[in-house]
């Protein structure tokens, strides 16, 4: 995904299983990204390190199973999880 003035994503009910690191090229700019209602179960340990300016991620009704401590160590304006 290349969209580097992309401020909000909504991706909620698409059958996603997992979030990789590389899925996210050049989309800086989100805000908040909604996932919820996947079926994730794993998410990549960088899979959000480039998301400076996320305030707000939704993963709810996923099956989450694990998250690595520092999954989220670089989203320092994130307000909602």
């Amino acid at each position: 995904m290349n969209l580097p003035s992309l401020k909000v994503l909504r991706l909620n009910r698409n059958y996603i299983k997992k979030l990789e690191e590389d899925m996210w090229v050049d989309t800086r700019h989100l805000q908040s990204i909604d996932i919820g209602e996947n079926l994730i179960s794993s998410i990549a340990r960088n899979a959000f390190s480039n998301f400076n300016n996320l305030s707000l991620l939704s993963l709810r009704s996923n099956s989450i199973e694990e998250l690595d401590v520092d999954v989220f160590q670089n989203n320092t304006n994130l307000t909602y999880l």
